[in-house]
């Protein structure tokens, strides 16, 4: 049965500061291997199975293309 109640870091303000984080620290790191074309990105909207194939494809690909 899932938890339905908050916990101490499920507050707007953990939100914000999870958010900063992520553009001072990962946005930064996607920007770099972008500009490289070392970047994919996958739809996780998807099945696990699918998710899977797709991130494997893309390992695939950028191995071939480090050659």
């Amino acid at each position: 049965m899932a938890r339905t109640d908050a916990t101490r870091d499920d507050t707007e303000s953990v939100f914000v500061e999870r958010m900063k984080t992520f553009d001072a620290q990962t946005a930064p790191v996607v920007t770099h291997y972008r500009d490289l074309g070392r970047f994919e990105e996958a739809d996780g909207d998807q099945s696990v199975e699918a998710v899977n194939a797709a991130v494997e494809q893309v390992i695939v690909k950028l191995r071939r293309a480090s050659r």
